[in-house]
């Protein structure tokens, strides 16, 4: 039967309601206590401390929407629901835990302000952005950095596959975090040499590897070291044009022409599709101050700060690796 206009309206003005029973769901660990034979909500809530009334009602929910299974013995996996799990290669329960923390869901709870504002749904609640929250807050910190991991494992293997890193002597990743993707771009370039580049309390953690060379500094306040190729992997999303802008322009100032420039991010498309770009838009707009972007304005940005467009290559991940050169 198609859906209504009133089915169409009453699904998205209650979509929130899935999304926090994923996220409450994810940070009780529900998916890691159920195995592969069924259990009963009795069953999964006593070792997770959770009622196990609520549990099932929550469970129940989550069913009618693919996470989950349900039959007469108990509750089952799907495919989704084990994504949920801390063990799995592609798991997404740092994400989801990520998603519903309490600072991450007042401000998209004051997404209203932002409408009426343009400011962010952090700068009205607390007082102050996102990622200074993450630097006084330790523990948020924590779960946001296994979050962006669990992120960066779904993009590593698009990313290498895309990028043809073997052509460049020195590749510098720019915000690259715990250096995974650094690492595994070394990996396919076995002749490549490395630079890891981020704040003293992020690249400080990282794992030695013999190849990559730990630079600490803000791409705001300090100079970019030289490379052949430089890695941005959702770096610019998190900033308005303004500031991507001089980001771009610290890497010019740090490359040599000829220099490539690499960004990772999932654009957003030009038409009316669902896309899920399109709702982390709005986390941009409510949480972090930043923007997705369609690959017109990627060709802007790189434009307006010294680098000539080379290519757009999609890849598996939803990600597209944009290519661009100094000049």
């Amino acid at each position: 039967m198609q859906a209504t206009a009133i089915d169409i309206a009453m699904r998205a003005i209650s979509g929130h309601l899935v999304a926090r029973c994923i996220q409450v769901v994810a940070e009780a660990g529900i998916a890691d206590q159920l195995g592969d034979d069924p259990q009963g909500a009795e069953m999964l809530a006593a070792p997770a401390g959770v009622d196990a009334d609520a549990l099932n009602r929550i469970l129940r929910l989550l069913v009618a929407h693919g996470v989950f299974n349900a039959s007469p013995e108990g509750y089952r996996h799907t495919d989704a629901s084990r994504l949920l799990r801390s063990d799995h290669p592609r798991s997404l329960r740092a994400y989801a835990r990520m998603m519903g923390a309490d600072w991450q869901w007042r401000a998209v709870g004051s997404l209203g302000h932002s409408l009426a504002t343009g400011e962010t749904g952090m700068r009205y609640i607390f007082g102050i952005e996102s990622f200074d929250y993450l630097s006084a807050h330790p523990a948020a910190s924590a779960i946001f950095d296994a979050a962006m991991a669990s992120r960066a494992a779904l993009d590593v293997e698009s990313i290498v596959e895309a990028g043809a890193f073997s052509r460049f002597p020195v590749i510098a990743d720019i915000g690259g975090g715990n250096g995974s993707l650094l690492r595994a771009v070394l990996d396919v370039a076995s002749r490549s040499r490395g630079i890891l580049f981020d704040l003293p309390h992020v690249a400080g953690v990282a794992p030695p590897h013999e190849r990559i060379e730990v630079v600490s500094g803000s791409f705001f306040d300090d100079s970019l070291p030289q490379a052949d190729a430089y890695l941005l992997r959702r770096i610019l999303h998190d900033w308005q044009d303004a500031e991507a802008r001089r980001i771009l322009t610290a890497i010019r100032a740090a490359a040599m022409p000829g220099a490539r420039v690499l960004i990772v991010e999932a654009p957003l498309p030009e038409g009316n599709e669902p896309h899920p770009a399109k709702g982390l838009d709005i986390v941009m707009l409510a949480v972090v101050g930043g923007r997705e972007r369609t690959l017109d304005e990627y060709h802007s940005l790189l434009q307006a700060t010294g680098f000539r467009w080379i290519a757009a290559t999609p890849t598996p991940s939803g990600t597209a690796l944009i290519e661009g050169e100094a000049v």
